[in-house]
């Protein structure tokens, strides 16, 4: 099981209501249900999360700001949420409370614009604040998979011998001056016109005042107000997905998203390229074709606004692509999983044929079935959440069960590890309230019997069936646990006997042959005859024999 800080945090999202206090003075939001809940991966960048904000939202990003909350567990009030230094926090508060969910409160503002020549991707900065990213790098994928290397950011870099025939010198190509152009030259004071960012006295009730301001509000996700130290007033063209044009001075907020938009870009021109460099504060990449054309492209970090600049790049691709397969090692399972989302939404049974048949129709290439089952299973663990999200949220899911039926058995059997502060799950039993009193009317007939679970985890599935007087089944009892032995199967009957057959007498369990069960029928005082009686089931009795004489029947 994977560790508290590797496990995703649960974002709850709550929009059109209100934030309010309670007579404590702590906050919460009204209506109390989110919106929607979102399993959220470790260190993601802020301007990732509020892109996610907006895509839930269905908002439209140069419409609309808008402007973030997060309660705060430990004071039960709510604290600013603006930046990645502040996501920071919410994963503090997650390593140090296992069930800790994040809920974030999201008030909308329609924008007005002032200047009507401005577009998705060309934005003026008038914020006379600076704000600053965080050089932090993103949690890797949970899960790498053999063979699937294409998910590795910058998995794809060349050997050093690189041909140094190149138009682009080093000393020419890559340099952080501020001060080294004329392209960031400090604009006249009569063409800086910028606006003092004006916080909604609605704000001030919320939050008491402190030392400093909202710095920016938030407008498109992609192309928000990152300024350059002193430079207020200038252009800066901030790149958007919707876009695939990539030219020379287009920004990005991280490396990552230089990296894929440049896998866009030649997804969409069918051709291939391999990274040459990727270091703190530069990275390039050339042609990777055979033989490579003269393409290449550079871009570093800024230490002005932190962003990264596209510095030099080739016009296009000059090469003559043969590849054997109509496959593109850019368009990775990652890529394609953001194409599957809307779908997944509508239900995880979204069969491997048709996500092959989506992707061809959208982007004319032929992904491997490998690459689409792990596109689809990257899709259903950011809607639904992953295998580890999922263990972890079943304490909750089983309180659940019980708060809505009155009556229903839990019982848990934790793993000898467990300690004080982690607590390791082992074994988990259930059974619903209203078949508990339906058994107690029912034939004193039991069928128990494992099968296998599917997943990363080594897990089994115990379940007792019951019988009715109409001779149809009625599912009794469940139980997870790690392997079908003597251990599990006595602590298994044990749990049946107390929640489920309570005192009923002259019982008859049918199963197969399994060790596991015929010890726990011989050894538990409560199945021992007359209490209970064991039979076997004659299927199994039959496929048993079948398998073991074969050649003589």
């Amino acid at each position: 099981m994977a560790s508290s800080s590797q496990r995703p945090i649960r974002f709850c999202f709550y929009w059109g209501g209100e934030i309010c206090f309670d007579p404590q003075g702590f906050v919460f939001y009204n209506p109390q249900h989110p919106q929607t809940t979102l399993a959220v991966r470790r260190k993601i960048y802020f301007i990732e999360l509020v892109a996610k904000i907006y895509k839930l939202m269905q908002l439209d990003q140069n419409a609309y700001t808008i402007k973030l909350s997060v309660r705060n567990p430990q004071t039960g009030c709510a604290t600013r949420l603006m930046d990645d230094d502040d996501l920071q926090f919410i994963f503090y508060w997650a390593e140090q409370m296992p069930t800790f969910e994040a809920e974030i409160y999201i008030e909308t503002e329609e924008i007005h614009l002032q200047h009507s020549h401005a577009t998705t991707s060309e934005i003026e900065c008038h914020n006379p604040y600076e704000h600053q990213f965080s050089d932090f790098e993103p949690m890797p994928t949970y899960e790498q998979h053999e063979g699937d290397d294409e998910n590795i950011d910058d998995s794809d870099i060349a050997d050093s011998d690189y041909n140094p025939n190149s138009d682009i010198s080093e000393s020419e190509s890559y340099y952080d001056s501020d001060h080294d152009s004329d392209e960031y030259s400090e604009p006249d004071q009569a063409e800086t016109s910028y606006q003092p960012v004006d916080v909604d006295s609605q704000w001030h009730q919320i939050y008491p005042p402190t030392a400093f301001e909202w710095p920016y509000e938030i407008g498109n996700a992609l192309t928000y107000d990152a300024t350059s130290r002193g430079y207020y007033g200038q252009h800066m063209t901030v790149w958007n997905e919707s876009d695939l044009n990539i030219t020379e001075g287009l920004l990005f907020p991280t490396k990552q998203l230089l990296h894929k938009a440049l896998r866009l870009w030649h997804i969409h021109h069918n051709r291939e390229m391999k990274v040459r460099e990727s270091k703190e504060k530069s990275w390039a990449a050339i042609c990777n074709a055979n033989p490579p054309c003269d393409w290449r492209i550079r871009g570093c970090k800024r230490s002005t606004h932190k962003m990264w600049e596209i510095r030099r790049m080739g016009e296009c691709h000059s090469c003559i692509r043969t590849a054997v397969d109509n496959d593109n090692r850019h368009l990775t399972s990652q890529i394609v999983s953001e194409h599957l989302i809307e779908h997944i939404r509508n239900g995880p049974l979204f069969p491997i044929k048709e996500v092959r048949t989506l992707i061809k129709n959208k982007f004319d290439i032929d992904i491997s079935y490998k690459k689409a089952w792990y596109a689809r299973r990257n899709a259903i663990d950011a809607v639904y959440g992953d295998w580890p999200t999922s263990i972890a949220e079943l304490p909750k899911y089983m309180k659940q069960l019980q708060a809505i039926n009155p009556g229903t058995a839990v019982a848990w059997r934790h793993h000898p590890q467990s300690g004080s502060d982690t607590t390791i799950f082992g074994y988990v039993f259930w059974a619903f309230a209203p078949v508990i009193e339906a058994f107690q009317h029912m034939r004193p007939v039991l069928c128990v019997d494992g099968t296998h679970m599917r997943g990363p985890y080594k897990s089994k599935l115990l379940t007792a069936i019951g019988i009715n007087a109409d001779n149809r089944y009625l599912p009794l009892a469940f139980a997870l646990v790690d392997e079908e032995n003597n251990d599990s199967w006595s602590w298994f009957m044990t749990q049946l006997r107390i929640h489920v057959c309570r005192d009923i007498q002259g019982i008859c369990v049918i199963s197969d042959r399994h060790k596991g069960i015929i010890n726990a029928m011989k050894n538990l005082e409560q199945w021992k005859e007359p209490v209970a009686y064991h039979r076997f089931c004659l299927v199994h009795v039959r496929a048993n024999f079948t398998k073991k004489f074969k050649s003589h029947v």
